[in-house]
């Protein structure tokens, strides 16, 4: 296959890195105590819309973990879709080992 997929999908990873959190942010949530404080801080990052959809829900733990599994797998999902070719197929092989693993 051609570099260029490798390449488009690069620079999709790079672009979509910027919605990381940082080691300074995990130094602040690690200093928040209680589930609703720890809401309010995610909710000015890349996790507000998962976690406001699961707030619909519920609340506490139970939206945390709902909102990092739709995260995870939007993110993942985007990621499979950027990729075409053989980078598709390795992305694809990645993603098999966790489903397993998750089994």
């Amino acid at each position: 296959m051609s570099e260029d997929s490798y390449e488009f999908l690069n620079t999709r990873l790079r672009s979509m890195s910027r919605d990381l959190l940082s080691p300074e942010f995990y130094e602040e949530i690690l200093s928040v105590s209680g589930e609703e404080p720890l809401i309010d801080v995610l909710l000015d990052t890349a996790y507000e819309d998962d976690l406001r959809e699961a707030l619909t829900v519920g609340g506490g733990v139970r939206a945390l973990e709902s909102a990092i599994r739709r995260n995870v797998r939007r993110v993942l999902s985007k990621v499979r879709a950027s990729a075409i070719g053989d980078p598709k197929r390795l992305v694809d092989a990645q993603l098999a080992r966790w489903a397993v693993a998750n089994v």
